[in-house]
């Protein structure tokens, strides 16, 4: 109740980014991941284990392994893909990413 609250607002997050897609030399859309341990190297995460950030404006600078704070409109997903599998549940609209100390 309290994540569905959370659908369609606007807000800051903090986690690592794996990148999904890139253009040129920038990251268009990527996994926003808790932990990265978990993510890869631990086995495949749950499907509300992460979320797919889709940024606007063209992209952004890829920074791995550190954490950052990703800003942007948060979205539940309940369809099913084309495809037939269920990946996750959670999306964003990216607006912006910031490296974290």
């Amino acid at each position: 109740e309290a994540i569905q609250g959370l659908d369609g607002k606007k807000f800051t997050i903090l986690g690592y980014m794996i990148p999904t897609q890139w253009e040129q030399s920038k990251v268009s859309s990527f996994m926003l991941v808790g932990d990265l341990l978990a993510c890869c190297f631990g086995g495949t995460p749950l499907p509300d284990a992460w979320i797919d950030v889709t940024m606007e404006d063209g992209g952004t600078k890829y920074l791995p392994y550190t954490p950052v704070l990703v800003e942007g409109t948060f979205h539940i997903s309940s369809e099913m893909p084309e495809s037939g599998y269920f990946v996750g549940v959670y999306r964003m609209d990216g607006l912006s990413v910031v490296r974290q100390p």
